[in-house]
């Protein structure tokens, strides 16, 4: 299949085995996601997507679990030498350096409107309306979240070694086996363990994890997004400090989102998976049911800024996550259509848009959010505002029962400062909060 960098406008030629995978540009070095490919030929890639490094068994190890065993601790919160999230990483460097092109692919003009910090539907023509107060057929916030996967896939047998900086982490990878078109058919699930973790079921100690449910951030507020291995630095952070860390898809990727069709197809699937909640029940039904390691009592979710939505959001709907992380989320979306929602609507097919996603954003939920709950920002975050998060954390402060963390960072912008103060402050939180659940 033929596909155009959206960054240069190269050419390059994928073929069946490079579907839903991430791909760098030679040319521009924007990292650009592929979409499925039907299973027929195709001429070679001029350049070849990043493999993974060989399969290695990990050995089984007798003793029980010690996931910080030999670890010297002032790494686990700053990060390995020579890993590219620890304090002298470089954003736009080379090498496995993080590189937030992945959070805004797409064409610039519907990034502008739906990416976050974008001027929402500044390129809209059309006239102003208001949606109706009536009554909306999406389900009310109380409803528990419905599964549509079958019988849940075993355990994995093939675990793959993924490095990061100087340390190795098993990783497998599990598609649930959602059928098509059914809510949660965006399936792809990742297991990250921690470094030196066995593999193999009978060989850990049950219900002696905690672990970290994660989806990646999408680029825009309305639909969801692919697992891709830059995710994998985020979750490594989790990994290393002795969390099992899931990684889940959520319904509604939408790879050209200047294609109305796509973008409405994609806002149709977000819709039906309930905005990525049927997928999370869909990965802790695995997690809980193929890996006795993992203490119920112990599930936290993470994610930054839509990601991190979705982690309120997913803490708001299920008792059963403990402790919620979000690095300057999307708590208040209506400041991104500002008036236009008749226009939004339009756009995405659905005259239920905007109560929808007003519906399901973390603003419409905060009461309903019981666990511990970390929340970060920078003061100079040029993607999402800063003052919303603040006031959102002044509220539920007033909120009796939970521990509230608001972590501030003077600067570092929407990434860095994630980062380099985010993610270590939400990791020492989650340790903190997860001896306690022990």
């Amino acid at each position: 299949m033929n596909m155009k960098c959206p960054g240069c406008s190269k050419i390059y030629d994928f073929l069946p085995e490079h579907s839903e995978s991430q791909f760098q540009c030679g040319q521009c070095g924007i990292l650009f996601g592929v979409p499925r490919i039907p299973a027929t030929p195709q001429q070679p890639v001029q350049q070849q997507p990043v493999q993974q490094q060989p399969v290695q068994q990990q050995p089984v190890q007798q003793q029980p679990y010690d996931p910080l065993a030999g670890v010297d601790p002032s790494l686990v919160m700053a990060g390995a030498s020579g890993d590219p999230l620890g304090p002298s990483r470089s954003v736009s460097g080379g090498g496995s350096s993080f590189n937030p092109a992945p959070f805004i692919i797409g064409g610039v003009v519907l990034i502008a409107l739906f990416c976050c910090g974008g001027v929402l539907l500044s390129a809209i023509i059309g006239w102003s309306g208001s949606v109706g107060k009536g009554e909306h057929s999406f389900t009310e916030l109380s409803e528990p979240v419905p599964a549509f996967v079958g019988e849940l896939p075993e355990r994995p047998t093939r675990w793959e070694t993924w490095k990061s900086g100087d340390t190795q982490f098993p990783l497998a990878k599990v598609k649930l086996g959602v059928p098509p078109g059914k809510p949660g058919h965006a399936d792809n699930v990742w297991i990250l363990l921690p470094p030196r973790m066995p593999t193999e079921a009978d060989a850990v100690t049950p219900g002696s994890q905690g672990c970290v449910l994660f989806t990646p951030t999408s680029v825009t507020m309305c639909a969801g997004m692919y697992i891709a291995d830059s995710d994998l630095e985020e979750c490594a952070l989790y990994a290393r400090a002795g969390f099992i860390v899931i990684a889940y898809e959520m319904d509604g990727f939408v790879l050209k989102i200047d294609d109305e069709n796509e973008l409405r197809q994609g806002f149709a699937d977000f819709k039906a998976s309930r905005a990525g909640l049927v997928n999370a029940e869909h990965a802790i039904q695995y997690v809980l049911t193929r890996h006795p390691e993992v203490d119920p009592g112990r599930l936290y979710a993470a994610g930054h800024a839509m990601s991190g939505s979705m982690a309120m959001r997913l803490a708001a709907h299920d008792n059963r996550i403990k402790g919620c992380v979000a690095y300057a989320p999307e708590i208040d979306l209506s400041p991104y259509w500002d008036g236009a929602e008749q226009e939004l609507n339009d756009m995405l097919g659905d005259d239920e848009a905007v109560p929808f996603l007003e519906h399901y954003s973390p603003l419409a939920q905060e009461e309903r959010i019981k666990c511990d709950l970390f929340l970060f920002h920078a003061r100079d975050d040029e993607n999402v505002e800063f003052l919303l998060t603040q006031e959102a954390a002044g509220r539920m402060t007033e909120l009796p029962g939970r521990e509230l963390e608001f972590h501030i960072a003077n600067s570092g912008g929407h990434y860095d400062a994630m980062y380099e103060e985010g993610v270590p402050a939400g990791v020492q939180f989650l340790r903190k909060i997860d001896a306690k659940n022990k």
